[in-house]
């Protein structure tokens, strides 16, 4: 638990950690200021860590996958599908 005016750390994105500073805290919620830039948000405790290794230890690792093996393509015409594409189930 986290008091407010400490120091924590947060992983933006599972790409880099940001430094922040507690400002307030409501149940499992606490209100974050990242030091160095105005306004404030808030998260639960679960993505606050106490040092910067501690979030970086966190990170999540995803394969790497070819986006048409898994469907995200439309491999004839190479691209993203579009909303047209999809079957919105309205007769015509």
């Amino acid at each position: 638990m986290f008091q407010r005016g400490d120091v924590v750390y947060i992983l933006e994105n599972n790409l880099s950690v940001k430094q922040a500073k507690v400002m307030n805290r409501q149940g499992d919620l606490y209100t974050i200021q990242l030091i160095g830039s105005c306004g404030a948000f808030m998260v639960s405790e679960s993505r606050l860590f106490e040092s910067e290794d501690a979030a970086i230890k966190s990170k999540k690792i995803y394969d790497r996958v070819n986006a048409d093996e898994v469907g995200y393509l439309d491999s004839q015409k190479n691209q993203h599908p579009t909303l047209y594409d999809y079957d919105t189930g309205k007769k015509k």
